[in-house]
């Protein structure tokens, strides 16, 4: 009996510790093909931009990591608006990004080169 209790209560402390992390809401991603720019709206909604954050951003241009950034905090409570310069880009080729939360979590957008 003194199992089933134990593991109820740490099974309750992980479900609690879950509730506080969650993944980015959504990443929309803009690309200016002239000046070869993409951004990247994040929309991580956080009462503590401090502690809870998105942390890391990674861009894959065809399946291929070019950019594995860690990053220090989020803009403001509702996300962060993330800008990088993808050169050498041509009809076809894929682009994606992904955020991830330091709680836990990520998400991801992509576009296909026009």
């Amino acid at each position: 009996m003194f199992r089933v209790f134990v593991f109820a209560v740490v099974l309750t402390l992980v479900m609690a510790t879950g509730a506080f992390a969650h993944p980015p809401q959504s990443v929309e991603l803009d690309f200016d093909k002239e000046n070869g720019v993409m951004t990247a709206t994040i929309s991580h909604a956080v009462s503590d931009p401090v502690a809870h954050y998105i942390f890391k951003v990674v861009v894959k241009v065809n399946g291929e990591i070019i950019e594995d950034q860690e990053l220090e905090g989020q803009d403001d409570e509702a996300g962060l608006v993330y800008e990088t310069v993808i050169e050498g880009l041509t009809a076809g080729d894929t682009v994606e990004l992904t955020a991830y939360c330091n709680k836990g979590g990520e998400k991801s957008a992509s576009f296909v080169v026009e």
